[in-house]
């Protein structure tokens, strides 16, 4: 396994640890899925995942996932907007996950 291999696991072994840390209740096999989600989407390989960012990426899922952001940009709304209309939902959901 080459040293850049080693990098990608260990940063998506801490991405997972923080989401599993900051929302205890999240099916562990959706945090899996939103790790290798970030990871192949984003190629996004850098250093120091820490809760906030952890927190973010979940957000982002649940945001394109589970609301309507996705529709209401179709419609027209700007995303600053649609973010705002879906916030308590994604707020609603970290909510559960992690009580």
């Amino acid at each position: 396994m080459s040293m850049l291999n080693i990098l990608h696991f260990s940063t998506a072994l801490a991405l997972y640890e923080s989401i599993r840390f900051a929302l205890p209740h999240q099916p562990r096999q959706l945090a899996k899925a939103i790790v290798l989600q970030h990871f192949t989407r984003k190629r996004s390989y850098g250093n120091g995942i820490h809760g906030d960012a952890a927190l973010s990426i979940v957000s982002a899922y649940v945001r394109h996932t589970e609301t309507r952001y996705d529709a209401l940009l179709r419609d027209g709304y700007d995303k600053a907007t649609a973010r705002a209309i879906v916030q308590p939902a994604i707020l609603e959901q970290l909510a559960k996950w992690s009580a």
